[in-house]
């Protein structure tokens, strides 16, 4: 599928991982000022509020995944974004 690409979503700037592998990257502004052991969630909430499909995999709902994820799929019954949650297709 030459429309999809891989996008890896950065929750800190510099990032300490190689992101070669991936298609190009995402720094969602206002991060700056996040502190660092808060950053993952936010930037995962920005994406959660933005994008228009999430492919997960989260089994049990629960932590910080499991939040994000129900966020998710409240904006799916709205009709909001799609999510596709692969730990249900197991």
């Amino acid at each position: 599928h030459p429309d999809i690409s891989l996008v890896l979503l950065l929750p800190y700037y510099p990032f300490p991982y190689d992101t070669s592998d991936y298609d190009s990257t995402y720094y969602p502004s206002g991060m700056e000022n996040v502190p660092k052991p808060f950053a993952i969630v936010r930037a995962n909430e920005h994406m959660i509020k933005t994008c228009d499909y999430l492919i997960c995999y989260e089994a049990g709902l629960v932590g910080n995944t499991g939040k994000l994820v129900k966020k998710a799929l409240r904006r799916q019954k709205k009709g909001e974004m799609r999510v596709e949650n692969l730990a249900e297709l197991l």
